[in-house]
């Protein structure tokens, strides 16, 4: 597994802004919130049957602060004793450039490149070839190849379950899984939310963010009708 040295553009704000941090962890842990004291008594609970709760970050609107509340929420969750993995399901790979990495496309092993061996049911290479590690949290970067996704899951035998198929295999390794999505809808985004446990769904006070939040309500209204997958949502910010 590589560590990834901090740089200084990282983006993941540290101890400012100590309301949002909380209400980052009542939304994925619960209320009320609990001191990393109290965190670390449950981690030790949980050690003998621990099984990942996955949360999706998601808005079909760009820019609202998806991947910055995904790699915040997964470094809180690493400080208070947490076991946190961190997928970075978009092509633009923001989630791994505030996670330390540079240099996103010239990775060899990637989440679209992991998926595709799912796809062509290939075995996964170990996972210290691929997992980063940046501030306690373990980290399936993303770069461009992600774009190719689409097409590449067209012709796939149960296209909409891939992610679900990759994600698995690392369930039982951790305590958290959080999903950083790419902003448009479709196959991706449909594996997303069949992955996953809750949504969390950040978001804007204008009108496009309030178009996308409102397109969105209706695909996680379909997702639940026509596959009964029963999924919620954590919350909004």
């Amino acid at each position: 597994m590589h560590n990834i040295k901090d740089g200084r553009k990282s983006g993941i704000p540290l101890e400012n802004n100590k309301y949002k941090q909380k209400k980052l962890l009542r939304m994925v842990i619960g209320n009320p919130p609990l001191s990393w004291y109290s965190l670390d008594n449950k981690n030790a609970e949980r050690k003998d049957k621990m099984r990942a709760k996955v949360i999706a970050l998601l808005n079909e609107k760009g820019g609202v602060g998806k991947s910055t509340t995904a790699a915040t929420t997964a470094y809180l969750l690493a400080r208070g004793g947490k076991k946190v993995l961190l997928i970075d399901l978009d092509g633009q790979g923001h989630a791994s450039l505030l996670c330390g990495v540079q240099n996103t496309n010239q990775l060899q092993e990637t989440t679209a490149s992991l998926l595709n061996r799912i796809i062509r049911g290939e075995r996964l290479p170990e996972a210290d070839s691929f997992l980063l590690r940046h501030k306690g949290v373990d980290l399936i970067p993303s770069n461009s190849q992600l774009f190719a996704l689409e097409r590449n899951l067209a012709n796939a035998d149960f296209r909409e379950t891939k992610l679900r198929e990759l994600m698995e295999q690392f369930r039982e390794a951790y305590e958290y899984i959080l999903i950083d999505c790419m902003p448009n809808g479709g196959t991706a985004q449909i594996n997303a939310m069949l992955s996953a446990d809750e949504l969390g769904i950040p978001t804007q006070a204008e009108v496009f963010s309030t178009v996308g939040l409102t397109q969105l309500s209706r695909h996680i209204a379909l997702i639940q009708k026509n596959t009964g997958h029963p999924l919620k949502i954590a919350g909004g910010l």
